[in-house]
């Protein structure tokens, strides 16, 4: 590995930037760091290129000091110095630690690049934010570095800008090893092929993209016509091979059994309906779509943890024991319900993985109040529960219909948002 964390922790006073990362980055490999504005992504980088020191924990980077480049998000220089000459002295320190001198083609060609050959001679007190940026990208790949760590490296480009750093963070790939964070998800999927998702301080999820898109329930055909929609949807709602048929966006989406059978037989039903056909093609998971899925299935089992600690207090009389089991049955269909529809609407196992895991949460409680804490691996909420008293049955119905209620709007919420998303 050429980047490995252990335990890595970060604390602002009570705040913990990070909270027990556990990194590992395989050498030459493209590693994104995906998360909200706060997450802890900056934090990290700044910790991998030792301009901050953690609180407790390992670092252990498969690369020395002198092959180590680092892009901050908003990169700045002197501005009296033109943009080649800023390149020629980055140039000069990293050469510098291995006594090497890079050559003055070596900067050229990097300017050219990064796309500020015609800008190179121009003082960077004129520069743009957006040629600020690629001038700091320049002045970190300049020294050809094992490692790089680029913290927002196209946040401030253009499309096209934009298109040349991704091309150039792509060819980088097997040379070096890149770790970048981003909010640009879709950026993230073309070049990555691993990620690390962060919130909060916590790495929630680490591996290759294949394994984080995963769990599409039902296969998918998005299909653009031009004419005929009239004939063409019950057609295909005729087909044993169709399982469902959507609008998105003016599009079709034709949920399929199998691609296999979308290849086969589509094209044909389109033609016999006599539809004019713009373009169809699989529609594939996004990132996006995970991620959403992810935080929101870790916030729902969150609250339904903390909900289950205010609720189910007490050394509960059998009257109470009665109604908190069958508190947990209601529960336990409602979350066995809302993880299959996530899972089938974000096509993501990793919300389906954080309702989960409120229930198991929420299980503990119910265990602790009912005198068997061990129902919890660790009994923390079960101890929690067991420290209260006075409990009675009539504690548990308020819980039970805010319950069924808190159901009722989640199921209902899901279903309209399933009429806008892909399957």
């Amino acid at each position: 590995m050429k980047v490995e964390t252990a335990a890595l922790v970060k604390r602002y006073g009570s705040h913990a930037a990070l909270d027990g990362v556990d990194l590992s980055v395989p050498a030459g490999s493209v590693y994104a760091l995906v998360g909200p504005n706060g997450a802890g992504k900056t934090t990290l980088l700044g910790i991998l290129s030792g301009l901050r020191r953690a609180t407790s924990g390992s670092v252990r980077l498969g690369a020395g000091p002198g092959r180590i480049a680092c892009l901050p998000d908003t990169p700045q220089f002197d501005p009296w110095l033109t943009g080649r000459e800023v390149v020629a002295l980055a140039a000069h320190l990293a050469g510098r630690p291995s006594g090497v001198t890079i050559p003055a083609l070596r900067i050229e060609a990097v300017l050219a690049e990064t796309g500020l050959a015609g800008a190179a001679d121009r003082r960077v007190g004129g520069y743009s934010r957006g040629m600020l940026q690629r001038l700091g990208l320049a002045a970190t790949v300049v020294g050809e570095p094992e490692l790089l760590l680029l913290d927002e490296p196209a946040s401030a480009l253009d499309p096209a800008g934009r298109r040349e750093v991704l091309d150039l963070i792509a060819r980088m790939r097997g040379r070096a090893t890149v770790v970048f964070s981003s909010h640009i998800l879709a950026d993230v999927q073309e070049v990555c092929d691993r990620i690390g998702v962060l919130r909060e301080g916590r790495l929630l999820f680490q591996g290759t993209l294949e394994e984080l898109i995963v769990g599409r329930a039902t296969p998918a055909y998005r299909v653009r016509l031009r004419s005929g929609r009239d004939r063409a949807e019950p057609l295909l709602r005729r087909q044993p091979w169709v399982t469902s048929l959507r609008a998105d966006r003016g599009d079709l989406l034709v949920g399929v059994r199998t691609l296999g059978e979308a290849e086969t037989f589509l094209a044909g039903v389109l033609a016999r309906a006599g539809a004019g056909v713009v373009s169809l093609g699989p529609q594939e998971a996004r990132l996006e779509d995970v991620l959403a899925g992810a935080v929101a299935g870790l916030l729902l089992g969150s609250a339904c943890a903390w909900y289950e600690t205010t609720v189910l207090l007490g050394a509960p009389s059998a009257g109470a024991m009665v109604a908190g089991i069958a508190y947990g049955i209601v529960f336990l269909a409602f979350a066995v319900a809302l993880v299959a529809l996530v899972a089938v609407l974000v096509r993501g196992v990793l919300a389906a993985a954080g309702l989960t895991m409120g229930l198991l949460l929420f299980i503990g409680v119910l265990g602790g109040a009912t005198g068997a804490s061990t129902w919890l691996p660790t009994g923390l909420l079960g101890a929690l529960a067991d420290l209260t008293a006075g409990a009675s049955a009539a504690d548990y119905l308020p819980g039970l219909v805010v319950t069924v209620l808190l159901a009722a709007v989640a199921l209902t919420g899901a279903v309209v948002l399933g009429d806008r998303r892909e399957l």
